[in-house]
């Protein structure tokens, strides 16, 4: 989850630090696999602990999908290499995996997350 917070504090520096350089980096290192099997992670807990809001769990959970989905969809604008790296058959089966979950059994506040996982799967769609 560090390393999740890192990188979401690199994204939201200001608008001249060149956020595709860090996406391809993560491409390289095939970064693309691991932040879609935490976003499964994220969303399997937050649907167990939807009304659980007693010690914070279930609130870090619905920030790290929703931080993880805006990273998804970052990749997702990238160049041929970081699309490439999200295209690959295990990310896109675990991504998959999350749209099985259905728009209309997901708690409210998951909600945008999914569909940011359905925009990050539309651009990569659109390039073939």
């Amino acid at each position: 989850h560090v390393a999740l917070d890192c990188l979401w504090a690199i994204v939201n520096l200001p608008p001249h630090t060149p956020k595709l350089d860090l996406c391809r980096l993560l491409a390289r290192a095939k970064g693309a696999e691991p932040l879609a099997r935490m976003l499964e992670f994220a969303f399997s807990d937050a649907s167990k602990l939807q009304g659980v809001d007693s010690d914070g769990w279930t609130n870090l959970a619905w920030q790290q999908a929703d931080r993880v989905s805006s990273l998804l969809v970052l990749f997702s604008l990238g160049d041929s290499v970081v699309r490439g790296d999200l295209a690959g058959a295990s990310t896109l089966s675990l991504l998959l995996g999350v749209v099985e979950l259905g728009h209309s059994s997901l708690p409210p506040r998951l909600r945008k997350p999914y569909l940011k996982v359905l925009r990050s799967i539309r651009h990569l769609a659109s390039d073939t």
